[in-house]
């Protein structure tokens, strides 16, 4: 599916928002090599685009931000010697990730700050 997404891109509209006739040739030529499961309609292949891009962009901020090293190829690489640091990695992530979802959580229960929403 990311090879078929690289080469019609030019096809996808305004470069950053895939319109669905986009979608519907992906989903063609993805049913062309479908050899197990059923095939999968437009809708279905833009909202897998939606989490790999997501996956990408945590990855993608994780080797930014931390210096840990990540390659195509290798993947983490992750060693009896490295374990311990995405052991760290993983432990503080949750950690701040419970903290956002308790902010959200009570966010949603009370009225906006004034001047959030006019």
């Amino acid at each position: 599916m990311i090879e078929c997404i690289g080469t019609h891109k030019a096809k996808g509209g305004d470069g950053v928002n895939f319109d669905r006739t986009f979608w519907g040739l992906v989903a063609q030529e993805m049913a062309s090599c479908t050899t197990i499961g059923a095939v999968k309609p437009a809708d279905a292949c833009s909202q897998k685009w939606g989490r790999l891009r997501s996956t990408f962009h945590v990855v993608d901020r994780v080797v930014r931000y931390s210096g840990i090293a990540w390659s195509t190829e290798h993947g983490a690489d992750i060693t009896p010697a490295s374990e311990m640091v995405w052991a760290d990695l993983v432990r503080v992530s949750t950690y701040y990730y419970s903290l956002l979802l308790i902010t959200l959580l009570q966010y949603r229960h009370s009225p906006p700050p004034q001047g959030i929403i006019d």
